[in-house]
């Protein structure tokens, strides 16, 4: 098995898009446990409820990588960003790196993402099972 990670949030309101981020990633075989939300506020309540989910989930909680879509309904990526970087600010969340998963080509959204310490780094869909194990090896 390649590097591992305890576990990836995967965010992104796109069924399909998910999916083939979950093959990736289990097929990658570098995670025991992938989380999913539909949206940036699904996400951002996930990640307010630490002491709930780490009873829960043990160490398999806070998930190491957040792979963040851009553009959802509710809440979208930055602004789910906008409301993280609270979080990050707490030592707890402070080993999650996030990664901008999607299908925008714009310079214009690079640049935004990285302007957020949590952002390492913007990759376009779909992600690939060497694109997973590169980013996890990384950690």
């Amino acid at each position: 098995m390649a590097s591992e990670c305890n576990s990836i949030l995967v965010v992104d309101d796109n069924e399909s898009d998910r999916m083939l981020a979950q093959f990736a990633i289990e097929d990658a075989g570098v995670t025991k446990k992938i989380f999913f939300s539909n949206d940036g506020e699904d996400a951002l309540n996930f990640m307010k409820e630490y002491d709930l989910y780490k009873k829960k989930e043990g160490d398999l909680y806070p998930p190491n990588v957040v792979l963040l879509d851009i553009n959802m309904p509710k809440m979208n990526g930055f602004e789910f960003l906008d409301q993280y970087e609270k979080l990050n600010a707490d030592e707890r969340y402070q080993s999650l790196i996030v990664l901008m998963l999607t299908s925008s080509h714009s310079d214009e959204d690079k640049a935004r993402a990285e302007k957020y310490d949590a952002v390492k780094g913007f990759i376009t869909k779909p992600i690939t099972e060497e694109r997973i194990a590169e980013i996890v090896a990384g950690l």
